[in-house]
């Protein structure tokens, strides 16, 4: 996401899901600068598709605010640079009050 070019593209997406009776639960996974710029250079990023170029993350981070939340719409932020995806995952289901939908009998509403 990169504000404000994004704005209209997020609405939309949320719309979609909210015209169908749904909701649309906005997370913002952040990290330090240092650990996002180890992190963009994976090679399983590129394969994914993400963006993998430091050179394309400098561009974009002079022209659009890409740590700024989504106006108007409620944003969970999580500091993801310590944390595994397994965490974050938990801690985004637990904050939307989600139920656990991988199989493992764990509560993760508590």
């Amino acid at each position: 996401y990169g504000h404000p070019q994004d704005v209209p593209h997020v609405e939309r997406m949320c719309g979609l899901f909210e015209a169908q009776g749904g909701r649309a639960l906005l997370v913002r996974l952040v990290c330090t600068r240092e650990e996002l710029e180890r992190r963009l250079t994976r090679p399983e990023r590129a394969e994914a598709g993400k963006l993998a170029s430091l050179d394309v993350l400098r561009d974009l981070s002079e022209r659009l605010d890409l740590f700024s939340p989504v106006p108007g719409r409620e944003s969970l932020e999580i500091d993801n640079t310590e944390l595994a995806p397994e965490e974050a995952a938990r801690l985004v289901a637990r904050h939307y009050r989600l139920r656990d939908v991988s199989g493992d009998s764990e509560d993760v509403s508590g």
